[in-house]
């Protein structure tokens, strides 16, 4: 090959490679989807707002800033409480707007805030997110999470509620709970109320008969004790509250009473179900258990069965604590009657010269042969 043909090729190829450069670069610097030209969003992940109280209104600067090449948008600006919010400061202090949307040009900067009411005192840290969408592809959505620490101000009992788990009819219930105050400034204890409560009553207690101060695992100074009595004349579930009222404080604490009271004589379970699934077919008859939680003998007698039912009870000497009850039905008696609407075994229990009416329902289950 001759220097002729060489110069031939080659002065193409040339020309070639510096157009085809130059295009690429060009391209580089014009192309709209490259890194320089796209939106970039930088804001905090996180605020800490600290110690706070209850009642505060907690605020914090937040700059959000386009550090892209391109309009950067912001939108669908959501909080996960009503108590919380992004905003803007209007001129001339005038107050807060609400932001829902953003849209910030290349180098622009938002300066805005976050503002938490605080409405619940807590021991433990408590967090609040603001969450929005974005046209910026690394972070199409994006959150900031406000943090507060603890929140100081309210009232609490120690123990933090009165919980008589499950008593027997007639148990004497008296519990003593401290009251401490969480805030930065103590406040005086004005009284202590129920709401119109029949079966719980709340007392402070004065100075002499205060047991001794423990260990308050939870910050706050004692203000003073109350005792919580219930009234367990009755059976049934126990749910009340008592009501902390401090001097200078126009709405009160609320601190839990609950548990159960028990009848002196029950059956477990409480209600049969016939017939009984089995691998040999429908069983039509089961058995319960009859407690008596009272000192002394005691008898167990059927007073009204309905018809297709029979009972049989086992232990009815007097001498034992517990008797067992069992319930037979003839095979079909559920047939056509609903499981709502129960046969109900009326029984008669007398214990330490007292009577008392017992019911045991046995409902049908239909469907079963």
């Amino acid at each position: 090959m001759n220097v002729r043909t060489i110069c031939w090729l080659t002065i193409p190829v040339a020309i070639f490679s510096v157009v085809f450069l130059t295009s690429s670069e060009w391209k580089r610097s014009v192309s709209p989807t490259s890194a320089e030209n796209l939106p970039a969003l930088e804001c905090p992940n996180e605020i800490d707002l600290g110690t706070r109280e209850i009642g505060e209104v907690a605020e914090s600067s937040v700059l959000i800033r386009n550090i892209g090449g391109s309009d950067l948008i912001i939108d669908t600006i959501q909080t996960d409480c009503v108590c919380s919010g992004l905003v803007r400061k209007l001129e001339g202090g005038r107050g807060f707007e609400r932001v829902n949307e953003l849209r910030l040009g290349p180098g622009e900067v938002a300066d805005l805030a976050v503002r938490v009411a605080i409405g619940i005192a807590s021991q433990q840290p408590v967090k609040h997110v603001i969450s929005f969408r974005t046209n910026d592809q690394r972070q199409p959505q994006a959150q900031i999470v406000i943090v507060i620490a603890r929140v100081l101000g309210g009232v609490h009992a120690v123990p933090s509620e009165a919980f008589i788990g499950s008593v027997v009819v007639g148990t004497h219930v008296r519990h003593v709970l401290q009251i401490v105050d969480d805030s930065r400034e103590i406040r005086a204890l004005e009284k202590v109320s129920t709401a119109k409560s029949s079966r719980v009553s709340v007392r402070i207690l004065p100075q002499n008969e205060r047991p001794p101060v423990t260990e308050v695992t939870r910050t706050g100074s004692v203000i003073g004790a109350m005792e919580i009595s219930v009234d367990t004349r009755v059976e049934g579930e126990i749910a009340e509250h008592v009501f902390v009222h401090l001097r200078s404080e126009s709405a009160p604490s609320s601190i839990r009473v609950r548990g159960h009271v028990s009848p002196l004589v029950d059956f477990v379970p409480s209600k049969l179900f016939l017939p009984r699934a089995s691998g040999n077919g429908a069983l039509w008859s089961s058995v319960c258990i009859c407690r008596n939680r009272s000192p002394g003998p005691y008898t167990l007698a059927v007073t009204e069965c309905p018809p297709g039912l029979t009972v049989e009870i086992d232990g009815n000497d007097g001498t034992q604590g517990q008797q067992i009850v069992k319930v037979t039905a003839r095979a079909g008696l559920f047939e056509g009657i609903a499981a709502e609407s129960p046969l109900l075994i009326r029984f008669n229990v007398k214990t330490n010269g007292k009577e008392t009416p017992l019911i045991l329902p046995v409902h049908g289950r239909s469907g079963d042969k």
